[in-house]
């Protein structure tokens, strides 16, 4: 039976790649959504894998960190691709359950880089980094969010779900709904204020764990984005609302400026003021039992230090004297 397929090649794309590596045809025209979208998370996953360990071993020092931030960023505004089969198939509990682990795993294994612009932000507005590495990284991200975009629509070409061929037919007439569902004004203000909080609560310390830690951070976003996804998207992360909205409906392109980069950059500077003033915590840089063991080189070191007058810490602090805080992703 001839199938509805994009290439109209009469097979499914994830049919025609059975079939060539391995000589046979599933039987099933599609997978379940949760298959679906696992296989696209792995797919993505592994992709930014590969490309992270590759830059690693090839790519000089010098821009190894500006690769690093476009391979984290391409694969974390790709990700969606994802969520939203299990959001529309399994509603916000999907979601969560899809979103979390497949951000925490890579946030845990992709550890350099910064895979939002939000974080590049906080690194400018404490004065880590100057204003033209600030814009050149945000520019690299941008071109990562589009790319992402497209590589989503690349592997959305397994037809692996009827939603994928849905959507990839929305793709190929040039067609994409826009994200905004209140005005302009209120966009703005949630955009703004839902990465106030988002930012200060990275900011914070809640347990001895890092790993730990970074779980309960992306909880929390993913409620925010289960809070506010039916109005703005709640995207908290501007180079994902451009790679997946940009020119979408009718929403002009100097609203989606306002509304995705300058609120949330706004937003980023407002919760550095407020972190100055409320935290909770302290700043964990090493695990109980490592700092036991460390205790006995450290106090020699700092003896040594003493010694030539270098009063500085041992990295617990920042150059300006503040403590370091957790790195948003």
């Amino acid at each position: 039976m001839d199938k509805d397929s994009i290439s109209g090649s009469g097979m499914y794309g994830w049919h025609r790649l059975m079939k060539t590596a391995f000589g046979w045809s599933p039987t099933v025209d599609f997978l379940p959504a949760i298959p679906a979208a696992i296989a696209l998370y792995l797919s993505l996953y592994f992709f930014g894998l590969v490309l992270y360990h590759c830059t690693e071993l090839i790519v000089p020092k010098s821009i190894r960190g500006y690769v690093h931030d476009f391979i984290k960023t391409l694969i974390i505004v790709a990700y969606p691709f994802g969520h939203g089969i299990l959001r529309k198939y399994h509603g916000e509990v999907g979601y969560m359950c899809g979103m979390v682990p497949v951000l925490f795993i890579t946030t845990s294994t992709l550890k350099e880089g910064d895979g939002n612009p939000i974080a590049v932000w906080l690194q400018y507005f404490r004065r880590t980094i100057p204003l033209w590495k600030c814009l050149l990284k945000n520019f690299i991200q941008i071109v990562a969010g589009i790319s992402a975009y497209h590589l989503g629509m690349y592997i959305l070409g397994l037809e692996l779900h009827p939603a994928y061929v849905e959507r990839l037919k929305s793709y190929y007439n040039q067609f994409c709904d826009t994200d905004l569902h209140v005005t302009e004004y209120a966009g703005f203000l949630i955009e703004c204020v839902a990465v106030v909080y988002d930012s200060w609560f990275w900011a914070q310390t809640f347990t001895r764990s890092p790993a730990l830690d970074r779980l309960l951070k992306i909880i929390n976003g993913g409620l925010l984005v289960v809070a506010g996804v039916h109005l703005t998207g709640m995207y908290l992360h501007p180079a994902m609302a451009s790679g997946h909205t940009w020119g979408c409906g009718d929403t002009s392109k100097l609203t989606h400026v306002a509304i995705y980069w300058v609120g949330p950059m706004i937003g980023t500077w407002i919760s550095i003021q407020i972190q100055k003033k409320i935290s909770i915590g302290k700043p964990v840089t090493e695990t109980p039992r490592s700092r036991t063991q460390n205790e006995g080189k450290r106090s020699k070191n700092e003896t040594k230090k003493s010694q030539n007058g270098n009063t500085q810490g041992q990295g617990q602090k920042q150059a300006n004297g503040t403590p370091r805080r957790r790195q948003y992703y």
